[in-house]
Formats: C-alpha cells, structure tokens, sequence
C-alpha cells in the first residue's frame, strides 16, 4: 500500500480541512521542529554522521528549506482563523531559525566587508555553522564555503517572509547587514563559487565555477529584496521607515539576467545540466522570464536525469553510489566515467516539480509529481519520509547500465532530508486548497515568466546654454537650460558612486555601503532624493573623462540607440526610465551636430522604430519616473556649463611657445578632434596615456554573456580574459600586444568597447562565438582595406588610422553581418554518399539562405575564411562532433603537432567529459587560439567537420593513435599538385568548403594518424 500523509486532491469542508492541518501539524512537529536547537533554533541536515560528513551541523541552505514547509502551514492555520496559537507556535519557530541564521552570519560581518571588495573564497561567509552553538565548524579553507545561492536563498525567504508579515529584522543594525548581503551577493554574475553541491567543477578538485543555480538565486533575491521595507511601512512613521529599505542596482540584476540566460540551459562549464536548476527555474526563485528558455532547461533536466527514483543531480556524479572511493575527497582525471549511468537519485528534485506545477496552475504535472513521491515514501516511526537519495546496489550497477532504471535502488541512512520533506508538506498544502500560491507568494514571483513591453523612456534633454538650445530648437528638439542652481539636481554618474558607498553603513559592525564599482545605465534611469532634493545623473556613457569617442557625434549616437535599447529590454519596474542627455559646445563644435539634433528630434516625437522613447520636461520625467529616497548623504555636486570660450582659446595657444610638450600635446589632441583628424587624435590619445575609462565595461559586457576576449595575438593563457578586467588591466595587455604602435593599439581598444557595445545592443549576436579577438578584428579591417581598395598593407593600415571611430565600427558592423555563421547560416559540407570500402565524398553546402546568395555570387572563399577565422562562428554542435571523433582514435591535435600541449587525450576527456560541456569547448576552442592566421583557424574547423562526417558514416573506423589536423590539411593541400607550396596554399584557401572536405575526405583515413600509425577498420 502507497504511503500517504494526505489523500490526494482538494479537500473540501471544515472538519477534512481541520483533520488534515492537524495532521501535518503533527508531522511537521514531530519530524522537523523537533530537531530545532531549542537556543539558536538551527537545525541539523539529519542525526546522522556518516563517511560523507557530519549531518548533525546546521547547512544555510538545509535550514532555509526546511523551515518552508513549517512556514507554510502556519500561514494555512491563519489563513483559517481558527487555531492562533498554532499558527504563532509555527511562526515563531520559524522566526527563531531565520534570526538563528541571521546571527550566525552577523557574527562574520568582518567577513561580509573583506569579500564585496576581493570575492575571494577564503572571505565568503562560512555555509555550515554548528546547531547547537551557530559558531562556525570548519576553517576557511577546510570547506566550500563560497555558495552564493546559499546567502541568496536566505535573502529571498526573508523577503517573502516579511512580506507574509513575519518581522524577522528587529535593528537597524540588522538591517544594515542585510543591505551588505545585498552587496555581497550583486556580482554573482562574475563570481565562481562553489554552488548548491559545494564542490566547483563536477571533478570535485576544489576549483570554483560560475554556476546558473547561483546566479539565478542571487538575481531572483536582489529582484525580491529591492526597495523592500525590512520593517514594514508603518514600523516607525514615515520618516525612520524608509531608512529600513534595502537598495539595490538594478544594472547588476540585468548581468544576472544575462549570465543566466547565457549560461542555461547548461548549469556551469563542466555541467551540460543539472537539476539544481529546478530551484531556478521553477520555484522559489522563478528567474527565468523567457518562458522558451525555461522549456528547454526544463526538458533538459526530463530528458537526461529524471529517473524512477527521483533525479540525478548532474551526469557522473559519484556521490554516494556503491562504487565511490569514500576515502578521497577528489576524482582522478578519468575517473568519472565509473559512475555513467549509475548515478543517486534524488526524491528532492520532483518536490521542485511538484510545487512549481501548484504555483503555476498545471494541476496535471503536479499529480503526476505527487504520484511519483508517494511511492518513494519510507516508513520510519510511523511517519511516511523521503529518503535524501536512492542508490544502485554494487552487484547490480553492470545491469542498471546495460538497461537503465530496470534495477531497484536501495535509499541511503539520511531518512528524511529535511529539506526534501518541508517542500512536500508545501505541496501537500497547495494541492489540498489549504494554501494558496499568494500565501507562499506573495511577491508574485511566478508571474514573471513571459516577456514584458517595454516601458517607453523619458527623454530629457538639457542645453548647456541658450544659444545651444536655440540650435537644437530648430531641429525640433524641445531642450531646457542646465542649471546648476535649479530645483532639480542634475550630477555626474561618479557622485551617484559615492552615494551609494554610505548605503550600508555600520560602524557598529564594521561595515560600509557599496563598494565603488562602475554603475550602468538602468541605476542612472532612476530619480533620486539626495537630503530632501530631487537628483538625476547623466548616464555613463556620456562620461566626462575626455576620450575621443566624444569628439564623434556620430558614436554618440550610435550610443544613445544602443543604451535607449538597453533600458527597454532591462527595465523591469512600472515606474517610467528617465535618460537626461546633455548636450554641450564640445557637441556642436564637432562633425554630425545636425545628424545628433536630428536623432534627439526622432527620439522625442517615438519616431525610432523598435525602441520606446519620448521626450519630456525634467518636471515630466520626475512626475513618471521611479524615485529612490536616499536619507543620511549629502546632496550631489550639479554638472556646470563648460566655458564656451575654451574653443577659441585652446586654438589660440597653439601658436605660444611657452606651453610644455605635454600641453602642446593635449591642444593638438582636442583641435585635431575638433577637425577629424583622427590618425593624429589616436597617436596623441596613446601618447597622453588616454584611454576610454568604459573598456572594463565593454568587457564585462561580453564576459557576463559567457564570451571570452584575447587581448594578444595567439591563445595564451595570460592573452585570455573570461571574468571582468579592469581598465588597466585591458590597457596593458593590448600594449603588451602591440609593441608600441599608437594607432593599432588605439584601434584594439576601439574593438573592445565596439564589441561590448554591439553584445550590449544585440544579445544573440555573438551566441555562436566563444572567444572575441579584438586584434584579429583590426588585422581584418586592414585586408578588407587591401582587398576593396587594392592598396597594400601599409597603406591600408594608414587609412584605417584615418577614419573616425564610427566609420571603423561601421566597417566592423559591415564585415560581421557579412559572415554568415553570425546569424547560424552556415556553409556546412554534408555526406552524400559512399562507395565500397572507401569513403568518397559527393560533399555538398547547404544552399539555405546567405549561403545561396553567396554562392550564387561567386564567393572569395578566402575573404569568407578570413572573416569567419577572425569571429570564429560555429555550429552549435561543433564541438559535440570533435568529442565524436575522439571516440574514433587516442588523441586529436590541433594546431602545432610537435607541441604536446596541443594534444586532447581522448580517454581523459571521454571519461570525465560529456558532449555538450562548456569547458570541452573551450579546451578545443584553445587549441584553435594557438593558430595565428585566421584563414587557417577556419580551415581547422572545416577539416574538423569533415573528419566527423566521415566518421559518422564509418563509426566502424578506429585509428591507432594520434590524429593531427595539421598534417591531414598538409596532405589535402599536397594532393592538388602544384609544385610551388604558397601557390599550393593559396588556391586551396580559395576553395569552397565543399571542395576542401572532398579534399580532406581523400586524404582520410590514409593520413590521419601520425607516421608509422596503422589504421584499423
């Protein structure tokens, strides 16, 4: 008979309803509650201490789960009425956990202050604590400490429990604390932790990843926590109740946002999918708004890890199956193919499934998922539990894999796991009716799946004087003066920086506000009440720094549509954005003043399709716009009108010889931007040390959607940038690079934010790329040059350093929308046919799209293998297919066949490895760094591919050894049978990718292995 601990289904009437409250009151008292520390109210994961750890410590996570379920039923015994002091005997405990974990992390404010500023593991906030004491129980370094969904979690339950209107905070002084954790936890876009299994990379070798489970909880927490009142409206009056409101930049949810989308439906680099991302996708943390993108994970999660028993938490995990070495804390390389197939299954996940069904009314999903749990029940003292995990027996594991889920699994000794068991009683309330989603929902946060119009921005735009709004007035822009002394505050985006620093602030614990990292553009969209005055600032991408995009109205534009863009697809509040756009002599004085006054013409009157914009008034933009009362920091400094004579004069001291080199240098760098000429703008911008202080923006804007950016020449690993860089840092690679030449290290840089302006504007334009080469972008500008104008190398260059900085992105736009792998048209051999023993190829493009037109055109395949070499498009299974081949021989090397780094060891990767992993990518992706030419890259991938349709139609065919790409390319080259070797080279780089795949295809299986290596059939 199935175990029950209620029927399913609604239950109806007053006395069923009762009966079955006091039945799971009876449970949740007995099996959870009474394990609570009766002084600092944590709970042990479980009482047992077995060789995986000691269960009876209190985990954050563990303890926020597992309070839920005693939570929920006492807001069903007071959504009754009718037993209040049950209702506040549950309430309270709950209360005494929350503020049980509160305390132990207060204790580690020191902790919190160190790790906003360095994110390093060894400052995190301990993720275990003692149950009986709350002090910590393992060193720093003695555990994986850093679980940025740990801290997050907690963030969320308080701000869903506040809500319900459980007080948890009592002190400004807690509140303070929860305003740091907020900091703590706003760029888990870029931090690597250890995740929600504490182990980094799946190997378990101790290395941090970043983590879709992690940022997913901090993105769903920072969204619940902002503008939160921690001790409801009405705590103590107007005025002290809004010091309790816990602030966040809206910017850093937007780079979760990102990261997330960019990272799912994977869970990290080496796991193509785990079910953690349940918590994630589903309840509580609904992060996800793309209601596709939640599809696909969760079809991902069905598909390769639910199982009778429950889920496995990730492919090969070792965890407690039968053939774990329990004595090893870590894997050896090759090791974790031994638990393929025979992975723990975990009731935990379809608890995830069963709530989330509640909470989103699919009531057929959800009886499936009750179904399934209430025959993984155990009885134990009378109660019906679920085990933490079920196991394949040793003697049966051969079988499971020849078959799997034909073998009956066996659970583990942690009966119940706490956490699983609170979320079942959550879905037992919700499917009985004595819970309604709002209950355990009160922020709503399931109803954010789905896409949101957008709402329109308030254009505001200021004229540093009268005579500029006058200009402006007869294009049609309807301009205001910039007054410093008006009512409103219009600042600098630095003074919002330093705002935000006293945010936060506790002498007391040893605490300050945020720390002083670069803010975006949605934060700026907000209006503020600095001491009592109502505040704008001027959005960062106008910047006051001095770097000569400013002298390039045209760039501006192209700025002002990128980040107007930006704010529409990010804004997330119903509160209208407003964009104050200055606009100053130094515009006017320049080349395209009447292009921008007639773009901010458009903008106002919401003619720019795509994008939703209006010009308004500063007192209309303020009327609209979402306000931020800030109380305890001094008002900002107001922008002030330059000195419209600075023009005139700066021309006149040209010709004083009494100035220094370095003043001469800077007059000639202002009127030369002035005048547009821009080779003398980039050597006298390179030579003043003058660099964009945004470079480290445009980084993390490519980094944050899962990009890598090679600041050198080949793949190095120092050359190789995956985690936000300051400035100085991307200024001294590209130096380092470059050796010394002003205009191609200015033009690098230009690619940089070029890059990070375009993946800002357009998301899924670089989604088939994984490494950005700004360097090989330059080098491609130049023989794009040397081919359309027929001019050498040299003189290329020379005109490139000529053209002002929109006309280079323009060049950039043009060649990127040239390669079709951008947009996932690509030009891919198939196999037709074969004949008899040996393969021969009637190898044919597909003809789809782009690759019709251009083929059609008669194609230069060698400027379409320069360009794609360069941007590095491939298919999305690409690297699926290079882990396919390696099943066919020992080792794959790419590039230098002499260099053993250059070598993937087919048994090592195979066995720890699985197809779609993100680091298998990139180890393959790295190698192809290594390769200088980007024509040459390009053929790598085609020999690649070709090499895999081979063996996808002899999977047969294993070969003896290595096979390395760079030979099989030297003998297809060879086979054409031109005695000059560069002439050889050249016709066959002009070959389409048709005719190189039959020339590789030829040449293979014959040459594929190293000399002296047989082939075998």
């Amino acid at each position: 008979m199935t175990l029950q601990l209620l029927p399913p289904g609604s239950i109806s009437g007053p006395e069923a309803s009762i009966a079955a409250l006091d039945r799971l009151y009876d449970h949740v008292t007995k099996v959870m509650l009474s394990r609570q520390h009766p002084v600092t109210g944590l709970l042990p994961a479980s009482t047992a201490i077995t060789v995986h750890g000691n269960y009876t410590h209190a985990w954050v996570r563990d303890n926020v789960y597992s309070v839920i379920g005693a939570w929920a039923l006492g807001l069903a015994y007071r959504r009754r009425g009718d037993r209040p002091a049950r209702a506040r005997l549950l309430e309270q405990s709950v209360l005494k956990t929350m503020r049980g974990l509160l305390q132990a992390m207060m204790r580690q404010a020191a902790k919190v202050e160190r790790f906003k500023h360095t994110q390093n593991p060894l400052d995190s906030l301990h993720a275990i604590y003692s149950a009986s004491t709350g002090e910590t129980v393992a060193q720093d370094n003695g555990w994986g400490h850093l679980q940025i969904d740990a801290t997050s979690l907690f963030l969320l339950m308080l701000a869903q429990m506040t809500r319900s209107g459980l007080p948890i905070l009592y002190t400004m002084d807690e509140v303070a604390f929860v305003q740091n954790l907020a900091h703590y936890i706003g760029p888990a876009y870029r931090i690597a932790d250890y995740g929600i299994w504490e182990r980094g990379r799946k190997i378990n070798d101790g290395r941090a990843e970043l983590n879709a489970s992690s940022i997913g909880m901090a993105k769903a927490a920072l969204e619940a926590i902002q503008g939160m009142d921690m001790f409801g409206e009405d705590a103590f009056g107007a005025g002290e109740g809004r010091q309790a409101v816990i602030h966040v930049v809206p910017d850093e949810i937007a780079r979760a946002r990102a990261t997330l989308e960019a990272l799912l439906p994977r869970e990290s680099g080496s796991k193509e999918v785990d079910a953690a991302l349940l918590s994630v996708i589903g309840w509580p943390a609904f992060a996800v708004e793309d209601p596709d993108l939640v599809a696909r994970t969760s079809a991902n999660i069905a598909a390769k890890l639910e199982g009778r028993w429950g889920a496995k938490r990730f492919l090969r995990d070792g965890h407690q199956t039968a053939l774990e070495d329990h004595n090893r804390l870590h894997y050896e390389a090759g090791e974790l193919s031994r638990f393929d197939g025979i992975e723990s299954e975990w009731p935990l996940f379809f608890t995830y499934r069963y709530v989330t069904a509640l909470l989103t009314g699919d009531r057929e999903a959800a009886s499936v998922y009750r179904k399934k749990l209430d025959g993984l029940l155990v009885e134990r003292h009378g109660e019906p539990l679920l085990p933490e995990l079920f196991i394949v027996p040793a003697e049966l594991a051969e079988a499971e894999r020849a078959a799997p889920g034909s073998q009956p699994r066996v659970p583990n000794e942690n009966v119940p796991l706490l956490w699983a068991q609170s979320l079942y009683v959550v879905g037992l309330l919700l499917e009985a009716g004595l819970l309604a989603p709002a209950d355990i929902d009160p922020l709503n946060r399931r109803s954010r799946i789905g896409r949101k119009p957008p709402v329109p921005v308030r254009l505001v735009v200021l004229a540093e004087d009268e005579d500029i709004r006058c200009s402006l007035g007869r294009f049609g822009v309807e301009a205001q003066r910039l007054d410093p002394a008006g009512p409103v505050a219009v600042c600098a985006p630095d003074v919002l920086t330093e705002v935000l620093g006293h945010i936060g602030d506790c002498p007391a614990l040893g605490l300050t506000g945020r720390p002083p990292r670069r803010l975006g553009s949605l934060i700026t969209a907000q209006a503020f009440r600095l001491s009592g005055k109502p505040t704008v600032f001027v959005p960062t991408f106008i910047g006051e720094d001095g770097f000569y995009f400013s002298f390039d109205n045209r760039l501006v534009i192209q700025r002002l549509l990128t980040e107007v863009a930006y704010v529409n697809r990010s804004w997330t509040r119903s509160e209208a954005p407003l964009l104050v756009l200055p606009v100053t002599h130094g515009m006017t004085e320049s080349a395209g003043f009447d292009e921008l006054a007639r773009t901010l013409a458009a903008l106002s009157a919401g003619r720019v399709p795509e994008l939703a914009i209006r010009g308004v008034t500063l007192g209309q933009a303020l009327a609209d716009a979402h306000t931020v009362s800030l109380h305890g920091v001094p008002p900002g400094r107001p922008l002030a009108p330059s000195n419209r004579f600075e023009v005139a004069a700066e021309t006149e001291a040209l010709d004083r010889p009494d100035l220094s080199e370095e003043e001469q240098l800077e007059l000639l760098y202002r009127t030369a931007g002035r005048h547009g000429q821009w080779a003398t703008v980039r050597t006298a911008a390179y030579r003043l040390g003058r660099h964009d202080e945004r470079l480290q923006d445009a980084v993390k804007e490519m980094v944050v959607r899962r990009k890598r950016i090679m600041l050198g020449r080949t793949g190095q690993p120092g050359d190789l940038v995956d985690t936000p860089l300051d400035n100085a840092g991307v200024i001294a690679r590209l130096a380092r690079a470059c050796a010394g030449d002003p205009c191609q290290d200015m033009l690098a840089e230009e690619m940089v934010l070029f890059c990070g302006t375009a993946v800002k504007a357009n998301p899924d334009l670089f989604r088939h790329c994984l490494t950005l080469r700004p360097l090989d972008l330059v080098g491609l500008l130049v023989r794009s040059l040397q081919r359309d104008r027929s001019i050498d190398e040299a003189e290329a260059c020379r005109h490139l350093a000529g053209e002002s900085p929109h006309n280079v992105a323009t060049r950039l736009r043009r060649l990127i929308a040239g390669c079709p792998g951008m947009t996932g048209e690509f030009c891919l051999p198939t196999l037709s046919g074969m004949e008899s023993d040996r393969p021969v190829f009637g190898l044919e493009a597909e003809t789809a799209g782009w690759v019709a037109g251009f083929i059609a055109g008669g194609c230069d395949w060698a400027a379409w293998r320069d360009a794609t070499g360069a941007l590095l498009p491939v298919p999305p299974d690409f690297f699926a297919r290079v882990w396919e081949v390696l099943h066919h021989c020992d080792a794959l090397v790419i590039a230098d066949p002499a260099e053993p780094a250059h070598r993937l060891d087919s048994f090592v990767l195979r066995a720890d490895a699985t197809p779609d992993e993100r680091d298998f990518a990139l180890a393959v992706e790295l190698l192809l760094d290594r390769i200088a030419d980007p024509a040459y890259r390009q053929l790598t991938v085609e020999t690649l591919w070709a090499m895999s349709e081979l063996l996808r139609a002899r999977s047969d065919l294993r070969i003896k050894g290595s096979v390395a790409v760079d030979e099989l390319l030297a003998a297809a080259v060879c086979a054409q049978g031109i005695a000059d070797p560069a002439e050889a080279w050249r016709r066959f780089r002009a070959l389409s990718p048709t005719e190189v795949a039959e020339a590789v295809a030829a040449t293979f299986p014959a040459r594929a292995g190293s000399p002296g290596v047989s082939v075998a059939a």
